[in-house]
Parts: structure tokens; sequence; C-alpha cells
């Protein structure tokens, strides 16, 4: 990417992980080639099977140091990026922003499984009074407390997973990093049915064969064709779009523009705010203007996921989760949506 979308990283000083794993600062971590870090990774992370539950073959759970995706055939340069992911996914949980993401999501989304569990959560907020009785104790001053509005409430949850823009996880880190949330999305906060009924999706042009086969064992399926971001969604769908260019995000609102089909969606990706405050002293007519996040901006719920852990995440730099309330969005006038 470059000029006015080129998403950058976001300055600030590295902070200690709360996880298993050291911080290292964004400086630092910017002078460190692939291979270093790497070695970086593999030393600050404890030792850690593959994710269970994925079927991964016997030859896939070679640790970094055994298997080398310079050589040997697909199974051994898969192996290898897998036990790379899996040290990201170690780094990911151990990162701040986790917490707050997976608080969100639970809020949001939580598939119960039990009936009485079911009526636990489905009282989580008094439409009346405004006030939040989630189990977590989430204050009603947090913004994504919406009386009366869940995005994807139990029992049924989300209806898919689509990621735009991972990238290559054989050859990026960052990609392994955004890789390893969706994993941590699939096992821990409502995708698990998703990914197993085969709605878990991916797309990104420089997906490899051998990225294809990681994704697969993950259950995540690959896209067919390139959608350039402007998939309807009929159901609540979890669009995860890691650093993708503005584009995306438009071609995607502008495809769902409307107040009864907005609500829908939920946007992990790019901060909207930020790219309201880079184009706020722009001319209206200026090329490249993401015109549908600007006019969506002021009306959506963003949650910043804030402090990114080590700085070798930077991969979820200026990243927010957004959400779009009916209630919000059902009282602008029709001009509006014209």
């Amino acid at each position: 990417m470059g000029g006015d979308d080129e998403w950058t990283v976001v300055g600030g000083k590295g902070s200690k992980q709360r996880g298993k794993s050291k911080g290292l600062s964004l400086k630092a971590a910017e002078k460190l080639n692939e291979a270093q870090q790497e070695k970086w990774r593999l030393e600050n992370t404890d030792a850690a099977e593959p994710m269970e539950g994925w079927g991964n073959p016997p030859q896939s759970r070679k640790r970094g140091k055994q298997a080398s995706t310079d050589g040997g055939g697909p199974a051994d340069r898969v192996g290898a990026t897998e036990a790379k992911v899996t040290r990201s996914v170690e780094l990911v949980k151990g990162a701040p922003f986790y917490e707050l993401l997976g608080k969100v999501l639970k809020y949001h989304c939580f598939v119960p499984t039990s009936s009485s569990k079911a009526d636990e959560v489905m009282a989580t907020c008094d439409v009346e009074g405004s006030i939040c009785e989630h189990p977590d104790d989430i204050s009603p001053s947090d913004p994504w407390c919406t009386p009366g509005w869940k995005w994807a409430p139990g029992p049924q949850g989300p209806s898919e997973l689509i990621i735009y823009g991972l990238g290559s996880p054989s050859i990026s880190p960052a990609s392994r990093d955004q890789l390893a949330l969706a994993l941590l999305l699939i096992q821990h906060h409502g995708f698990a049915s998703v990914a197993a009924a085969g709605r878990a999706m991916s797309y990104d042009p420089v997906l490899s064969r051998d990225d294809h086969d990681l994704m697969r064992r993950y259950q995540l399926q690959p896209l067919l064709e390139d959608e350039k971001g402007a998939r309807p969604a009929t159901a609540p769908t979890l669009f995860y779009m890691p650093h993708c260019e503005a584009v995306l995000y438009d071609n995607l609102l502008k495809a769902n523009w409307s107040s009864s089909t907005l609500p829908y969606l939920a946007i992990l990706g790019n901060s909207f705010r930020t790219y309201e405050d880079r184009w706020e002293m722009k001319p209206k007519a200026a090329p490249g203007r993401p015109a549908y996040i600007l006019a969506i901006r002021p009306h959506v719920i963003e949650i910043p996921l804030g402090d990114t852990g080590a700085g070798l995440l930077q991969g979820f730099t200026d990243t927010s989760l957004h959400l779009f309330p009916p209630s919000v969005l059902s009282a602008l006038d029709s001009e509006f949506w014209d």
C-alpha cells in the first residue's frame, strides 16, 4: 500500500506482556529481519504443541528448528510454518488487546452450551434501565454495552467469519500473528461451529499453495474469487480485515448499505476514526476518498484494540472492532442512504 491508504506502525514504547512472552520495543522490532524475528519469538515463548482440535498430521508437529521452510516437501514446509503460527498464538494470547477483544466478543456473540446458560447470558442488559448485567461485570459506560441489542447473540451466534488481506503466513511474521488471532477467535470466541460448517473463509491474492494447505488444517476455507470486499451479509458476519486498503472497507459498506443490513456486520480492521482524521482537511472531491467509511463513521461503535503488547505484534497497530447498532442507523433519514 502507499500514499494516504498506507497503514504504518503506530509509535509507542513496547510493553511487557502478561502472557508467556517478553516485550520488545517497536523501534527494536523494526530493525529485525524475518529470521531474527523468529529467533526472538522462539527464545521468548514457551515451547507449545500445535493447537488442539485441528487434526494436524504427524509431520506438521515439527518445531521451527527441526523443519525449514526452505527445504523438504510441502508437508515439511507447512509443518514448519505451523510451528511458527503456534508461537504467534502464544504471543497474541499474551497481548493486552486480546483480553479486551475477548471481553467484547463474549458480550456480543456469546454462544451458550446449555439452555440455563442461555437464560443467564440473554439477560445481560436491562433495556429500560440501560444496565449491563453481564457475568464479566462489564460497566454500563463501556462503549460496547448496547442495551437491547447484541450483534450475534446466542444460542445461534455468528454465521460467518470472512478474512480478507491476511497476507502469506509462509513468509510474513505479521501474517502469522494475524492468522493466530483468527485461530483464537475460532477456538475460544464463538466461531468453532462456523469453522466446522465451512463458513470460515479467507482470501488474499498472495496466498500460495502451501498457505492454502495450512489454512485448511485450521478449517479455514479459501474463497475462490476476489470479491474486492463487496460481500453482502445476510446474517451476523465478522469481517476480519487486518490492514486492508480503504477501498475494500468501502466496498463492503457499499454492498451492505442499509439500516437493516449493516447491523449484520462486525468489522475488525483499520480504525475508521483514523481514516476520518486523515481526510478531515481534504476536499471531498479528492481521489481515493473512502466515502462510505467517512459517512458511517459518526454512527458506528468503534472499539480500539489499544495496546498491542510486544513490538513484534505490528500486524494489529491502529486496529479497531466496528459495530453498527440498528437503533442508531434506523434513526438516519432516507437521504443519508441515497
